[in-house]
């Protein structure tokens, strides 16, 4: 058996590992930003609406500001619709012409390769917009809480000032708290886990070139 037609076995036997692979990641992604995306436009229709209704109440238009915010979230969000994705999709001509060429498996392979690059770039514009969406819904509901401090004062400075500083605060300390998250250490655990593997396959290698396997039991 040639060096090359071994190599090409050898695609032939991890082809399903790969798109098994593809299909659980781009399932996770797919799934998880599009349902974040959605839960934050239900989440800015509802804060409009709860605005909405406190400066019918109130008659106040320091309850229209977040609004504005919310509004511009919600316009984000729809930004979503017009990121496409490319999922696999071969074509028959194609691949039978691959399949005459016997080069179906790679050509296979560089399409699932292809299309898990394009998935972690929509995946990355996608988590841009919420993000973005995002700051601007907290921004709101603490412009939210500003007027409400302003319309329970009844334009009382000192209590004005003190509730506003301890809003401020608040805010302040939930941002940093949400904002430190653990960084990803994927590619240092995989070297080190990739490094054991050697380790013990090195050790078995020395084990059976020693004849330790074969002693009698």
């Amino acid at each position: 058996m040639t060096g090359e037609q071994d190599r090409h076995n050898k695609i032939k036997d991890i082809l399903p590992i790969l798109w098994s692979s593809y299909e659980h990641m781009y399932d996770v992604r797919e799934t998880s930003t599009t349902n974040g995306i959605n839960y934050l436009m239900i989440v800015a229709t509802f804060l409009s609406v709860f605005c909405l209704t406190l400066y019918m109440a109130f008659k106040s238009h320091l309850f229209l500001f977040p609004i504005f915010f919310q509004i511009v979230a919600l316009l984000i969000l729809l930004k979503r619709f017009f990121i496409k994705g490319q999922i696999p999709w071969l074509e028959l001509k194609p691949t039978l012409s691959k399949l005459d060429d016997n080069a179906f498996e790679s050509y296979l392979i560089a399409t699932l390769k292809a299309a898990e690059a394009d998935t972690w770039r929509r995946l990355g514009a996608l988590n841009t917009i919420i993000k973005s969406a995002l700051f601007l819904l907290v921004f709101s509901i603490f412009l939210t809480g500003i007027a409400s401090v302003f319309m329970l004062t009844n334009g009382c400075n000192i209590l004005s000032i003190v509730l506003t500083i301890l809003l401020v605060v608040v805010f302040s300390f939930l941002y940093f708290f949400y904002k430190k998250t653990p960084e990803s250490k994927f590619n240092d655990q995989e070297t080190i886990f990739m490094n054991e593997i050697k380790n013990w396959l090195h050790e078995y290698k020395r084990e059976n070139d020693l004849g330790l396997d074969s002693a009698p039991k």
